[in-house]
């Protein structure tokens, strides 16, 4: 059988072979899962706090002492023209670094950098010797090297 991520519903779906049929997997029951090398795992808010995360599937990108992770989402817009209807998919991403327990949201360098302020120096001659881009299209690879080395530091 074929394993699928459903990013728009967020719900793994499992395909028979030769059968035009879906089954969809009870989000409860699914801790985690791979596809095409890609491993996600699930989170589940808490609502005893003011948790930044939502309950769901998110995509494990660096899994050390902190974890950077993804959320993968699509929205799906639909206008109604003349005799048809035109669908829209906007993609929409998220990250976060988990660190001790705690979920982050991270957008901006500014924001990683407070994360692993307790390490400030050594980030900070790591960022010297290796210049990151945080732009937009490089954010999530150069969040991840960031992340990567705090992890590789010996602890205090």
């Amino acid at each position: 059988m074929q394993l699928l991520y459903d990013v728009v519903l967020d719900q793994v779906v499992l395909s028979p072979p030769q059968s035009p049929l879906t089954l969809r997997l009870v989000n409860e029951n699914v801790r985690e899962f791979s596809v095409n090398r890609h491993r996600f795992t699930r989170l589940v808010a808490d609502s005893s706090n003011k948790s930044v995360i939502r309950t769901g599937f998110y995509e494990v990108l660096l899994d050390s002492t902190v974890q950077v992770l993804a959320k993968r989402t699509k929205r799906m817009q639909e206008h109604l023209l003349q005799s048809y209807i035109d669908v829209e998919f906007t993609t929409e991403d998220e990250l976060f670094v988990k660190k001790a327990g705690l979920c982050y949201s991270v957008r901006r360098k500014a924001a990683a950098m407070r994360l692993f302020s307790d390490r400030s120096k050594e980030m900070q001659d790591y960022l010297k010797r290796h210049p990151l881009s945080f732009k937009k299209a490089a954010f999530e690879n150069s969040l991840v090297q960031l992340a990567s080395y705090y992890s590789s530091l010996p602890p205090r």
